[in-house]
């Protein structure tokens, strides 16, 4: 059998679920998550380390909300190969109110990264886990001040 696989995912009433398709098997199986995902299809998944990462959806927040709110504290991330969903725990100061902050999760010089961009006083913050997989290697790597806001 070809290990080649690609993945995909899916929304369904307040779960998530990965799609792998196997080029061996020619066929696509689907692993539910035992996590909450946000639905909106503007949240991007990150791929870095062959696994797909996305923020978790709060507990207070439904499927169907719109603003969803994310859980800032996890990330979730899809293993293609091993086919398996962990949690990847953000560790950094907040320090401001949560309700005024607005996130975005990517990929910068090879390092997991979250933009934290804070609405009220003007700044974005790029944050990078140095050590993928290890909570305390998350390190503020810049702070830029916005010149529009609010």
């Amino acid at each position: 059998m070809y290990a080649c696989k690609t993945a995909g995912v899916s929304f369904d009433a307040d779960y998530f679920k990965a799609y792998v398709y196997t080029l061996g098997t020619n066929a696509w199986r689907s692993i539910p998550s035992p996590y909450r995902m946000p639905s909106t299809g503007d949240v991007a998944a990150a791929h870095l380390n062959g696994a797909l990462h996305r923020f978790k959806l709060s507990d207070q927040s439904r499927w169907k909300d719109t603003p969803q709110c994310f859980d800032i504290h996890s990330i979730i991330s899809f293993n293609i190969r091993s086919e398996e969903f962990r949690q990847v725990a953000l560790n950094f100061d907040y320090g401001v109110r949560l309700d005024c902050i607005s996130y975005a999760l990517g990929v910068l010089q090879g390092c997991l990264s979250v933009w934290r961009v804070n609405s009220i006083e003007c700044y974005t913050e790029i944050w990078v886990m140095k050590d993928y997989g290890l909570e305390d290697s998350w390190t503020r790597l810049h702070t830029v001040r916005t010149v529009f806001c609010h």
